[in-house]
């Protein structure tokens, strides 16, 4: 598939990850064509995870580059409520958990693998422990604990069973491969829904309905000149854009080393219905995403003079622009208001960035009372929808960097700025270890995807796209390795 040669093993594996890419929007498309119930779902759900746990007993490579592409495409919702007390049990945490014990079982045979570097380690120990200290002191310490479990077992641990698993060159380009099947799958569902009027994955469920059991549902007011906003298997629509724009690069990165005309062709389609996605969400926050991280992309290539390439890129974002400017009008609009972000777009009543600079000021002000540690990991969100914040403003916290002053304080986000920084060195390192040679091109594609991030962070929390880093990272490292 790519310049990049295959062993036996990470064919096979790619091959069997390239059926069940299929397999799975097989199964996943009577419900999003409306023709299947609850108990539909709870059957595929129940056979997935006895099959899932039968063949990671096996293979442990193989559960880790599955779940990449399930991580995605599994919504939150699909969950189980046994009480207060404890966190959702979603089906992608029951997932997990079979992906953690095949790991454990296998542990001495990824024991031994390279380490990150040890200033990136006393980072992420940084993280946890500024944001342990909030939880001790949190308003909430039971929503604290949520997240903190969430933040160490489904994000920091995970990252380090993919770099430990997902080894080699090889396997780490399949991961990747996985991160581009998963949005194809959401924009094919993304155009059913556009098509439809109707997100039907809204309409099932694992248990009964929850309180706590939460879904952004289709909106029926008309926002620039259609009938709602798009979110296919994602939670929100600006959820369902920031990935797609995140994951952007590494699909150009694809398109430029594939070999094989089919392959080409495949990861521009993908990179199509990304574009054409990311505008069907009506966010702007993706949309300054994609082109702050196209715009690192051309940098990286103009400076290592590959002319031929940036050509190309610009070719490929062209005619994906025309061709969705010419059928998707809002789009237009959308583009417009992106560049003037200060206006808030025609059918929503007032000013997305005022809010934000109203948001920023009272967090700082708020933040005088609890400083140093914040409210509590987690609390942050919960106190803007009481009102307690602030009675004028209702909804989430807009900024990432919002978020983390007044949940865990200037210590909590001193951490997060540390830990960022240390994961743009290590991407930024191995762009320049793998100059020369194919995979630089992933490398770009990994910093770009790294900007992207921020942007969309900065300009509208993370929206669950923060576990994108803890993906993206060991993949770009293991897959610019020279073997």
């Amino acid at each position: 598939m790519l310049r990049i040669d295959t062993s036996p093993e990470a064919y096979r594996l790619r091959k069997s990850l390239l059926w069940h890419s299929i397999v799975v929007f097989l199964l996943l498309l009577p419900i999003g064509l409306g023709l299947a119930s609850s108990n539909y779902l709870r059957g595929i759900a129940l056979i997935g995870l006895l099959y899932f746990l039968f063949r990671s007993i096996l293979n442990v490579k193989w559960s880790a580059t599955i779940y990449l592409l399930l991580f995605f495409l599994l919504p939150v919702t699909w969950a189980f409520d046994f009480g207060s007390f404890l966190p959702l049990i979603t089906l992608r945490r029951m997932f997990l958990l079979i992906l953690l014990l095949s790991f454990v079982l296998n542990y001495n045979r990824f024991r031994n693998k390279d380490r990150l570097p040890k200033s990136f380690y006393f980072a992420i120990g940084l993280l946890i422990f500024s944001y342990t200290i909030s939880t001790i002191f949190s308003v909430d310490l039971r929503t604290s604990l949520f997240r903190m479990s969430h933040l160490i077992i489904e994000q920091i641990f995970f990252m380090f069973i993919i770099y430990r698993v997902l080894h080699t060159q090889k396997m780490a380009t399949n991961g990747l491969i996985a991160l581009c099947l998963a949005s194809l799958i959401l924009c094919i569902f993304g155009n059913i829904e556009y098509v439809s009027n109707v997100n039907y994955f809204t309409q099932v469920s694992l248990s009964e309905s929850s309180l706590r059991v939460y879904w952004t549902t289709y909106e029926e007011t008309q926002r620039l000149g259609i009938s709602g906003r798009i979110h296919s298997l994602s939670n929100h629509p600006m959820t369902f854009g920031g990935f797609l724009a995140i994951v952007f690069p590494v699909i150009i990165a694809f398109i430029l080393l594939s070999r094989d005309p089919q392959n080409k062709l495949l990861f521009f389609i993908i990179a199509f219905l990304c574009v054409e996605g990311i505008f069907f969400s009506l966010a702007r926050s993706p949309v300054m995403a994609l082109l702050g991280g196209i715009l690192i992309m051309l940098i990286f290539i103009f400076k290592e003079r590959w002319i031929k390439k940036s050509i190309f890129i610009l070719l490929i974002i062209i005619i994906c622009l025309v061709g969705i400017f010419s059928t998707y009008e809002p789009a237009q609009n959308l583009i417009l208001y992106s560049v003037k972000f200060w206006e808030q777009p025609i059918g929503l009543g007032g000013s997305s960035f005022d809010v934000r600079i109203k948001m920023l000021k009272n967090t700082l002000d708020y933040s005088t009372q609890k400083p140093f540690f914040g409210t509590g990991f987690g609390t942050g969100t919960p106190m803007v929808k009481s009102g307690v914040f602030n009675p004028g403003l209702v909804g989430q916290l807009e900024m990432l960097w919002i978020r983390a002053l007044l949940e865990t304080g200037w210590i909590g986000l001193l951490s997060l700025f540390l830990f960022l920084l240390q994961v743009l060195l290590i991407l930024w390192k191995s762009f320049n270890f793998s100059r020369g040679r194919p995979e630089n091109i992933l490398a770009a594609s990994g910093v770009s995807s790294f900007v992207a991030f921020l942007i969309f962070a900065t300009a509208t929390s993370d929206m669950g796209t923060f576990s994108l880093i803890f993906v993206l990272l060991p993949l770009i490292i293991r897959s610019t390795l020279k073997e």
